[in-house]
């Protein structure tokens, strides 16, 4: 238990940081379960979906079933949960601000300091004449009302004992304990089991609460603005909006003349030597493929050839026998001066 109403009263100190503040006892909605968890009913008028931020002092409101609603008072900093379904009235009897609990569940938890300023609450029977009547303390107070039976626990934080009024009588509340008064006849005994099966000790369900409710708050202004998005295509995209050509003016550039002299510059030199060069040709020192059946074919003999593929190893400066000149011989002569030369054996003479 002691878990649970930590977790709560670090929200009572993170609620008053976020939310708009409120006058006297009066409660602001900072938390629903649902977007149609309950509806609430100001004095004279017909019930209406309730609010986030809604600020409450009379009224009734009604919580369905399995929905929560969450409110916090900044004047006596306490948080109030409702677990539907109930029913729960903000009067003024006796000009005292007062939550009433006519039926369902209700959970306090509160950090204020000065009982002077604690919430009033009733329980059961009618505003001005409920079955019991408290004032929030410092701690967790659980409350039910089913019918004639009225039930009461309260977790201190300083130990000190709740004190109910019950027909005018003072009746304690020790930590741990439940009141129940049914019919009249008031009885005290283990609360550990009831909270259990009250739904009280549920876990994580501040936290739960706090993220829907945030969920909530910022998906409403987007399905806003997608729809007025939507609208606005809608009404600028007919054809009698849709721009077909835009007209640009004309565009004139400026021209202008410009009077420019050049003056040749002269360089003097000196004739230089050419360098040797030789002139490319393509294959240039591709030595001809010769063979004897070639030596007489179209008036081109083969020591012409040789000649010629001598001619142009030479030209082109080439080393050995050239591209292709390795598979071209096969036994070859000696020209002038011992120079091996190119062709089949028997034509290397010249």
């Amino acid at each position: 238990m002691r878990p649970t109403l930590i977790s709560m009263a670090v929200f009572v100190s993170a609620a008053a940081a976020v939310l708009p503040a409120a006058t006297a006892q009066d409660f602001l909605v900072s938390g629903v379960s649902h977007p149609n968890a309950a509806t609430f009913a100001f004095p004279g008028e017909s019930a209406g979906k309730l609010a986030i931020n809604l600020q409450v002092d009379e009224g009734t409101l009604e919580v369905r079933a399995s929905e929560q609603v969450m409110l916090y008072s900044f004047e006596s900093r306490t948080v109030a949960i409702v677990l539907g379904p109930a029913s729960v009235s903000f009067a003024l009897p006796d000009d005292e601000p007062t939550l009433h609990l006519a039926s369902g569940r209700l959970q306090f938890v509160s950090r204020a300091d000065e009982p002077d300023i604690g919430t009033a609450f009733s329980v059961g029977g009618t505003v001005d004449a409920p079955l019991l009547r408290g004032r929030v303390q410092p701690g967790r107070i659980c409350l039910s009302a089913v019918g004639e039976t009225s039930d009461v626990t309260y977790e201190p934080v300083d130990g000190e004992p709740l004190v109910l009024d019950v027909g005018g009588e003072e009746r304690p509340v020790a930590a741990g304990k439940r009141f129940t008064l049914r019919a009249g006849d008031a009885q005290t005994q283990a609360a550990a089991g009831w909270l259990t099966d009250q739904g009280f000790e549920e876990p994580n369900r501040v936290q739960r609460l706090g993220v829907y409710t945030a969920q909530l708050i910022s998906r409403d202004p987007i399905e806003d603005r997608l729809i007025s998005e939507v609208v606005s295509i809608d009404l600028y995209s007919t054809s009698d909006k849709v721009i077909e050509s835009l007209s640009v003016t004309q565009f004139r550039p400026e021209i202008r003349a410009l009077t420019v002299a050049i003056t040749p510059q002269v360089t003097t030199s000196t004739n230089l030597a050419a360098a040797a060069q030789s002139t490319p040709f393509p294959a240039a020192n591709e030595v001809p493929p010769l063979s004897p059946a070639a030596v007489s074919v179209g008036g081109v003999t083969a020591l012409q050839l040789n000649q010629s593929a001598r001619n142009l190893l030479t030209i082109t400066g080439s080393r050995g026998l050239g591209f292709n000149g390795p598979s071209r011989l096969a036994l070859p002569g000696f020209g002038p001066g011992g120079v091996r030369t190119v062709g089949p054996p028997g034509l290397g003479a010249q």
